[in-house]
């Protein structure tokens, strides 16, 4: 499996769930996160830009954008999002 097939069975919606038991406190915590992961083209404007930036053609890279929203258990208020950039670009010295 090359990383461009990695990418794609990476894409979709994904659910992570995180549990945390501190014995010495007697305390639990529980957290939980939405990912949702995009396939980027060759022509996507952002990764177009970012392989420009590092002086890479785009026309060989294959990028993935993770979108993230999390949010701690036991009432909290408190969440979290953002996103990131994932780009592969192949080694031509090979």
């Amino acid at each position: 499996m090359n990383i461009s097939e990695f990418f794609q069975h990476s894409v979709g919606k994904w659910v992570s769930q995180r549990s945390s038991h501190h014995l010495a406190q007697n305390q639990s915590q529980v957290a939980k996160a939405n990912l949702m992961i995009e396939s980027l083209s060759s022509t996507h404007p952002t990764l177009i830009q970012l392989c420009q930036q590092q002086g890479f053609a785009p026309t060989s890279a294959v990028g993935l954008k993770v979108s993230w929203s999390n949010s701690i258990a036991e009432g909290s208020t408190k969440s979290e999002s953002g996103s990131s950039l994932l780009v592969a670009i192949p080694d031509t010295a090979q």
